[in-house]
């Protein structure tokens, strides 16, 4: 299989996703960070794309009678190659928006919304009626008007289903959301990011990713109520005043044969766990709602992934010079920032036209504009 593009940190290849990957070898990534194209929001005019589905979803991940042909079979077919090139203490960070059964779109522009971003439908104009076609009639059939489809959580549970071990969903808040004109419901400002693995241990840098405290903080207490009547471990007594006729409890420490295998008490109250404890902090772990500022590109891809949301993936999910790979690469920025710290990458790119704008990224600074 030959690279469109390769250098010292980066390999990209050009062509439908399920394809290339089912070349990798097994195990060969440590993470992959990625968000495939949403259903039924854009029409990337490539032959075999994502998300022109007409069913959203079949339901087959939980009936066990899977069609093969809905937005979520389809995904979960592609992250099967995935989860044989990840390594057994891999992980996947996988972002996706939710959507809403509604009206024809726009005419002239397809709005991708929860990307924020409002973009004219590139190659020709959408009429009214081919816009009907596409969203209208097509989605009724499976929801009634207005349902927020779930497609994230959906494909999370079908993955989950499939063997993946969702560990948690990270929120992605968005505080330059694209305003919506809606007056029966909030205007959406969030995405979600699911942290996937493959084993119940797996890599995770946790220092890398932790988050400043604000303030004062502190840390957790030494577990000592200084205005307890008792003392710690005072078991009070059934007769008399509290205070006078009571025991310690029993901890089963005991003498003679056999009393080591007793169980021991668990001691917290020393010096070094206090003085642990109780210092001020500098530093958290890090929170599942993370917010992160949108980001344009000058080279106007219109669903420019956030440097800042994918660099606590990658430096939680992947060691220095392990590969991180990305199936829906876009624009290339899980492949910039990935090089950006010192790990390698491997991308996969359907659109010829972006695998051109990669090439070109890659020679730049990671140094986002925010918006």
């Amino acid at each position: 299989m030959e690279a469109a593009y390769s250098d010292n940190f980066t390999t990209i290849y050009q062509g439908n996703s399920l394809d290339v990957l089912k070349q990798l070898p097994d195990e060969s990534v440590n993470c992959c960070v990625t968000s495939p194209p949403y259903w039924a929001l854009r029409d990337y005019d490539c032959d075999g794309q994502l998300g022109l589905e007409e069913n959203p979803d079949c339901l087959g991940w939980a009936t066990g009678d899977k069609c093969g042909e809905c937005h979520v079979c389809n995904i979960v077919r592609i992250f099967q190659e995935v989860y044989r090139v990840l390594r057994s203490d891999g992980t996947l960070w996988l972002n996706y928006g939710d959507t809403y059964i509604s009206n024809p779109t726009t005419t002239g522009k397809s709005f991708r919304r929860d990307r924020s971003e409002c973009v004219p439908r590139r190659g020709k104009t959408q009429t009214t009626k081919e816009a009907a076609d596409f969203v209208g009639p097509n989605c009724s059939k499976v929801l009634p008007g207005k349902s927020m489809v779930g497609i994230p959580w959906r494909i999370a549970l079908a993955l989950q289903a499939d063997g993946w071990i969702l560990r948690q969903d990270i929120i992605w808040q968005k505080p330059t959301a694209m305003p919506e004109s809606v007056r029966d419901r909030c205007s959406k400002s969030h995405e979600y990011i699911f942290l996937l693995a493959k084993s119940p241990k797996y890599y995770y840098d946790k220092a890398a990713i932790k988050e400043p405290c604000t303030g004062n903080a502190q840390g957790r207490g030494d577990g000592v109520n200084k205005k307890a009547r008792f003392p710690t471990g005072w078991d009070g007594g059934t007769g008399g005043h509290d205070q006078k006729q009571g025991r310690y409890k029993n901890t089963g420490v005991g003498f003679g044969h056999g009393h080591d295998k007793k169980p021991k008490p668990r001691v917290k109250q020393n010096a070094s766990f206090s003085a642990a404890v109780n210092e001020v902090v500098d530093s958290r772990n890090r929170r599942s709602v993370w917010t992160v500022m949108s980001e344009r590109y000058p080279e106007a891809h219109f669903a420019t992934f956030p440097t800042k949301l994918i660099e606590p993936c990658i430096l939680a999910g992947c060691p220095k010079d392990g590969v991180v790979l990305d199936p829906f690469m876009g624009s290339g920025t899980t492949a910039w920032v990935a090089m950006d710290h010192f790990r390698k990458s491997i991308g996969v790119e359907l659109n010829a036209k972006y695998i051109e704008l990669i090439k070109k990224r890659m020679s730049q600074p990671a140094l986002p504009l925010e918006v």
